[in-house]
């Protein structure tokens, strides 16, 4: 693999480990725990990371998500 390509994967790679302890944050935060030093030491997240993670607007398909597990919750019953 060409240097420019490993970093370019590399970089990738950063990003995605970045964006899943972003939404260990946001879950930690949906799950009552408001104290963004604590998420930040638990994540390894800088603190503002953790701010930008907890007010970001969340993607549609979250909502969506939550709509269908709702939904099956109801016809269970």
């Amino acid at each position: 693999m060409c240097e420019t390509m490993q970093k370019i994967v590399d970089r990738e790679r950063d990003d995605a480990a970045i964006k899943a302890r972003m939404d260990i944050a946001l879950s930690l935060w949906s799950e009552g725990e408001h104290d963004l030093d604590k998420i930040a030491k638990t994540t390894k997240l800088s603190i503002e990371q953790v701010r930008r993670a907890v007010t970001e607007v969340q993607p549609v398909y979250f909502s969506k998500k939550r709509c269908w597990q709702w939904q099956i919750i109801n016809m269970v019953k």
